[in-house]
């Protein structure tokens, strides 16, 4: 750290990326590091995937886009003030629409919106636009885990009975794929396994 720059405090947030909200001490250093699991994050106790412990890696400015930019007719892209590229995708949708109708424009949302941004954006599209073209990643991603669940397990989901403490009294899962894509929760999954285990 510099002598000149004052000592940088952690700042107590949630992680991003899955649905498991992770809680993360996030450090910012200006080396793309600093991220550290809250240890009294009922979520992850501490423990943080390899996502999350990389989070300060994503906020480099070196390639990020930081003012909207618009290609122009011999190919370049050039910036623009975001009135102007707002108004510019406003018209380019609305040609769109006219043009091939109300299907041919899609709305995919991502899956970190609340509640109140997923009505508004499904009104815009279904209600004032007039197409059902409106999906998110919160569906899409998972759509094909859940048709491997039903295959595997039948339509009935897996009933996970708590004990005391959060303690499961019965998993359902792939452990390889547990390990693999929820990192945390097995590491909860095999802590919980080894702390059961006699003597």
């Amino acid at each position: 750290m510099d002598r000149g720059r004052p000592a940088l405090s952690a700042t107590r947030t949630t992680c991003p990326y899955c649905g498991v909200g992770c809680g993360v001490l996030a450090t910012p250093d200006g080396n793309g590091g600093g991220d550290l699991g809250r240890p009294r994050s009922s979520a992850n106790f501490g423990r943080l995937c390899s996502k999350g412990s990389a989070l300060g890696e994503t906020l480099g400015l070196e390639e990020r886009l930081l003012q909207p930019m618009i290609r122009c007719s011999k190919g370049t892209m050039e910036r623009v003030a975001w009135s102007d590229a707002l108004d510019h995708v406003a018209h380019r949708f609305k040609h769109i629409v006219m043009r091939d109708g109300p299907g041919a424009v899609a709305f995919y949302l991502s899956g970190q919106l609340l509640t109140e941004d997923y009505y508004v954006a499904n009104k815009l599209m279904k209600g004032f636009i007039g197409s059902a073209n409106v999906d998110t990643n919160s569906r899409l991603c998972m759509s094909s885990s859940v048709a491997g669940h039903r295959r595997a397990f039948a339509p009935t989901p897996c009933g996970l009975l708590r004990g005391s403490r959060m303690r499961p009294i019965c998993w359902c899962s792939s452990v390889p794929i547990a390990a693999w894509c929820h990192p945390v929760l097995f590491q909860r999954m095999m802590h919980n396994r080894q702390s059961a285990a006699p003597g």
